[in-house]
């Protein structure tokens, strides 16, 4: 039986869901204060008017491959803003920028994290007082830490509250407007609208 319209978006969201934290295609960084996003230009170029005018011939970002985000000092929203950043790039491959939440929180003596090893991707239980060599994820970057250490991977976003939900939506909006996704500016008005 043929699939239903519904359900091939639902397969082509899937599948760009499993790229935004998968940096084998990669072919663009985008890069916010400390954090770097190895991104897809197939997917961030189409729909946001400054990364495919960033991308654009002639523009040192096409030949660089690599975007810097920057925020004036006067600026009312922080087009930098990490958090901010991390719902947008999160909304680019997902059509929408809550967080997801954790299912559960990991034991204190096991963590879990990417593993780098030879090209090959996995996973590894890291136990309390032993050194171990890791790639961070949305990183090239091997990393060697002693485990242990209070914060092996740098924590999840922060999941948007009652209190501070209105104010993501509208500083999601203003983001959107700026770095001219027209569909972030809808899903953020339309949020802002259920949480008002």
């Amino acid at each position: 039986m043929p699939l239903s319209s519904d359900e091939r978006l639902q397969q082509v969201v899937d599948a760009q869901k499993g790229l935004l934290n998968n940096s084998t295609y990669s072919d663009l960084k985008i890069v916010c204060r400390d954090k770097i996003y190895h991104v897809h230009k197939a997917v961030v170029c189409p729909r946001p008017s400054f990364f495919r005018k960033a991308c654009a011939t002639g523009f040192g970002e096409a030949h660089s491959g690599e975007i810097t985000l920057h925020s004036d000092d006067s600026d009312l929203v922080k087009m930098d803003d990490p958090q901010l950043v991390d719902y947008m790039v999160t909304y680019l491959y997902c059509l929408d920028y809550l967080p997801l939440q954790p299912a559960s929180e990991p034991d204190k003596k096991t963590r879990m994290c990417r593993v780098h090893t030879g090209g090959a991707h996995g996973e590894i239980d890291i136990k309390y007082g032993e050194t171990y060599t890791f790639c961070v994820p949305n990183s090239t970057l091997a990393t060697t830490m002693r485990a242990g250490t209070p914060d092996l991977l740098p924590p999840p976003p922060p999941p948007i509250t009652p209190e501070t939900d209105v104010t993501i939506h509208s500083k999601m909006y203003a983001l959107g407007d700026f770095y001219g996704i027209p569909g972030l500016k809808a899903a953020a008005a339309a949020k802002f609208e259920d949480a008002a």
